[in-house]
């Protein structure tokens, strides 16, 4: 086993030097991107459904709608009991949903 895993960091990191892109400017548009990454996952773990939906009632659309919530947080029994067109539980991975 290798001592050292170049992380996905590194990886975009060592394609910019290849492309050309100075190590800076590099260094910072990929600290843009990782600090957007972050405030978009704090933003899905805040936004909650007006009406959350009980067990059985939820759809493919509002697990869509709401994914934290629903895969993840506090919805996740409810969407765990409802199931898709095709009868799979709406957190399990559906070969026929999108």
């Amino acid at each position: 086993m290798p001592d050292y895993i170049p992380t996905a960091y590194d990886k975009a990191l060592d394609a910019m030097l290849e492309a050309g892109i100075d190590r800076p400017r590099a260094d910072e548009l990929l600290l843009a991107v990782c600090d957007l990454a972050i405030r978009n996952h704090e933003i899905a773990q805040e936004r909650v459904p007006d009406n959350p939906k009980g067990p059985g009632e939820v759809t493919y659309a509002d697990v869509h709608a709401y994914p934290y919530y629903y895969i993840r947080g506090e919805g996740r029994e409810a969407a765990d009991a409802s199931r898709c067109e095709h009868d799979y539980r709406l957190t399990s991975s559906c070969p026929g949903c999108p």
